[in-house]
């Protein structure tokens, strides 16, 4: 009963590694020859235990059966709810960034506690505080603008 356990084992390990590389980390080959290296231990292990007759159908099922999953996993959309289909904010605010100079006056849209929204001549970005606490509606004027962040702080 251990050598099945152990084959069965070797092939699920194999299994999951191969869907790993294919789904999480596909930059990555090392986890998918790492997970062929197991399926082939599984043939090996069926091989030692049961014989020649055995393993060869157990390596042609093996064969066939990760030919089919993988397959049927490119065939169906089940890729795409892991697929990035959007594009990141960050980047599509970048053009906001560079109408916006240091000195320029603004008012809060929420509370900064540090970081917030703001809006500068009608554009609504997210800023951070440099002097703490700022409420809401209250007017802020820019002093640092580094890549990605507006520095803000409160008129008095």
């Amino acid at each position: 009963m251990l050598p099945i356990i152990s084959i069965i084992c070797l092939l699920s390990i194999g299994i999951i590694l191969l869907l790993l590389e294919i789904i999480v980390i596909p930059g990555l080959p090392i986890v998918g020859i790492v997970g062929l290296l197991f399926e082939t231990g599984s043939i090996w292990a069926c091989y030692y235990y049961y014989g020649q007759s055995a393993a060869t159908w157990y390596a042609l099922s093996v064969i066939i059966f990760t030919i089919f999953l993988v397959v049927i996993a490119f065939k169906s959309n089940f890729w795409n709810k892991f697929a990035l289909n959007k594009s990141l904010i960050a980047f599509k605010e970048k053009e906001k960034f560079t109408q916006v100079n240091i000195g320029d006056v603004g008012i809060t849209n929420s509370t900064l506690r540090p970081s917030g929204k703001a809006t500068f001549k009608e554009l609504s970005l997210e800023v951070v505080s440099i002097s703490g606490l700022i409420p809401p509606k209250t007017e802020v004027s820019v002093v640092l603008i580094k890549p990605g962040k507006i520095f803000v702080k409160t008129i008095i």
